[in-house]
């Protein structure tokens, strides 16, 4: 910052100071709000249920006034401060929804979304639209989610930006596009995308996208030998760039599909996660730092245990994994997939045990 100059230069490090405090952990968001201050963008100390709402309502009644070809239509900002505020304000959202503070990380999206309809759009626009839709699709809101996750990929088309293209069309396609859509055809978009991410080296974004890109293929029935060939591939493109938090998430869904593929016959070992891609107590106690790999591993778990039949333990980690409270285990649409699972675990230990609080008819 003192050896910026240039606004543009200082408006950079800016962004850098944010990255820097996201990746130290800055758990809070302290270093993230004074910095969006300096970009005259203001963040309450606490952000109340009721703040979110009123800033939720007035830019619903924006959007909601516009078609999407106006919207698409709208300038692009020539102002270094509205693209990079939109840019930050992203960060901040990823950064708080995988912290578990998902009212600071909707206010922080519902803001970048203001910023792109009102002051004009940025190519961060479509990452902000997109994030928007998850807000709306968590609130229950799934025909206006439909309609912000079909836009945020027009967005994308009018304005390319690599590193965000990915999340977006995984975000949109994977989390609610696919309500009116085949998951198969949604899913041949977005290989090229994690192409376009891996080029910038946005090896963040990529770990994010990917790992929920591996379920869902996991979960169409895709060929296993497939499937490993493709993590392993992944896995050697992060290793190039030393994302360990996308290694690290990747790695659970790379050691179940290993396990799966295992001719062992005594499914006792084949439900713990250990073996080539990682060791179960290792990563367990990486967990307690990092809130993302467990939701990873319990995902898995259930899978692996309900496959091999061992719908006690596949209950007691579809069990945990609800405690966590994690938005991707909400009681939205875009956790459907996931709920499912959990779904039949529980009607598996209905049927077994007959046992009443299991019986999922009532």
């Amino acid at each position: 910052l003192f050896r910026a100059k240039s606004a543009e230069k200082e408006i950079n490090s800016l962004a850098l100071e944010i990255e820097v405090g996201i990746a130290c952990r800055d758990l809070d968001g302290k270093t993230s709000k004074k910095v969006l201050k300096e970009l005259d963008i203001h963040i309450p100390r606490v952000v109340t249920p009721w703040l979110l709402f009123r800033k939720l309502r007035k830019v619903r009644k924006i959007i909601d006034k516009k078609t999407d070809e106006e919207i698409l239509n709208i300038p692009i900002s020539t102002d270094s401060k509205i693209s990079t505020g939109t840019r930050l304000l992203n960060l901040v959202c990823g950064n708080s929804w995988v912290r578990k503070k998902v009212i600071l990380g909707a206010y922080a999206t519902v803001l970048a979304a203001e910023a792109s309809v009102k002051d004009g759009l940025s190519p961060f626009s479509s990452l902000a639209i997109c994030q928007m839709s998850l807000v709306e699709e968590m609130l229950g809101n799934s025909d206006r989610a439909y309609r912000l996750a079909e836009l945020s990929l027009k967005l994308i088309e009018k304005f390319p930006c690599k590193g965000d293209g990915c999340v977006v069309h995984v975000n949109a396609t994977l989390l609610s596009m696919y309500r009116k859509n085949i998951l198969q055809d949604c899913l041949t978009q977005i290989p090229k995308k994690l192409d376009d991410a891996f080029e910038v080296g946005d090896a963040i974004h990529v770990g994010y996208s990917v790992s929920l890109f591996i379920f869902f293929r996991f979960s169409i029935s895709e060929h296993l030998q497939l499937l490993e060939g493709y993590i392993r591939g992944i896995h050697r493109e992060l290793s190039f760039f030393g994302g360990s938090f996308s290694l690290m998430c990747i790695q659970p869904t790379m050691q179940m599909v290993l396990n799966l593929r295992n001719e062992l016959e005594d499914s006792d070992d084949l439900i713990i996660l250990t073996g080539e891609a990682m060791n179960d107590e290792d990563f367990l106690k990486q967990c307690v730092e990092e809130d993302a790999y467990l939701i990873m591993r319990l995902i898995c778990m259930m899978f692996i245990c309900l496959i091999f039949g061992r719908y006690k333990e596949a209950e007691e980690a579809g069990c945990e994994l609800l405690r966590t409270n994690h938005p991707l285990v909400a009681k939205t649409y875009a956790a459907t997939p996931i709920n499912f699972i959990f779904g039949l675990v529980m009607y598996k230990r209905y049927d077994v045990t007959k046992e009443r609080r299991y019986d999922v008819t009532k």
